[in-house]
């Protein structure tokens, strides 16, 4: 079975360990930049890397009765604007 480079949980807290707790955190934009982010959720998955184009991520959504599917934590990017 092909190794995944997903983090996990636990190594996305520790890696965020070394940084100050009051530091913000952002996520990459659409194409350029950077945006806030949302409360993390719990969403289901699947790798579909076979039909993807450069802007479209590896994982797509999927739902509980597809095959290969796995549960992820989602940090989704905060698109508002004021």
């Amino acid at each position: 079975m092909e190794k995944d480079l997903h983090m996990t949980v636990k190594e996305l807290i520790d890696a965020l360990k070394q940084f100050p707790e009051d530091l913000p955190v952002v996520n990459q934009g659409a194409k350029t930049g950077f945006e806030d982010i949302f409360l993390p959720e719990k969403i289901i998955v699947r790798k579909k890397p076979e039909n993807m184009a450069e802007y479209d991520g590896i994982y797509q959504t999927a739902g509980k009765n597809e095959n290969d599917v796995m549960e992820v934590i989602a940090l989704y990017r905060n698109t508002m604007r004021d």
